[in-house]
């Protein structure tokens, strides 16, 4: 998920590591820290009992997706806006809109 996730939105901010980031930031310290934690285990000291070869292919995988899904809706969304701009435009009658903000508003 943090792989799909900075590769379709790189700012979005979360909370990690006690504090607000970007998702980008936070995808790179999770991935030393679990690049420590492999070669760790590659060394044969291992730090702790974490899979974090696991973690370090479901980034790269998540990555890969996150890309291809992204290139891919683009192109959706290049479509979605020249469909939207055909649409027609909505009027309201301000008199109407006036009516029915005092009848249910206040």
């Amino acid at each position: 998920m943090i792989g799909a996730l900075i590769a379709i939105r790189p700012m979005l901010v979360i909370w990690a590591f006690g504090m607000p980031m970007p998702i980008i930031i936070a995808g790179v310290l999770w991935g030393v820290g679990d690049f420590i934690g492999a070669y760790g285990f590659l060394a044969g000291n291992p730090i702790d009992n974490t899979g974090n070869i696991a973690h370090l292919s479901g980034m790269a995988f998540g990555l890969i997706l996150g890309a291809f899904y992204r290139r891919r809706a683009k192109g959706k969304m290049r479509n979605f806006r020249s469909d939207r701009d055909r649409e027609e435009k909505i009027k309201i009658d301000e008199r109407v809109m006036s009516d029915w903000e005092e009848k249910y508003l206040r």
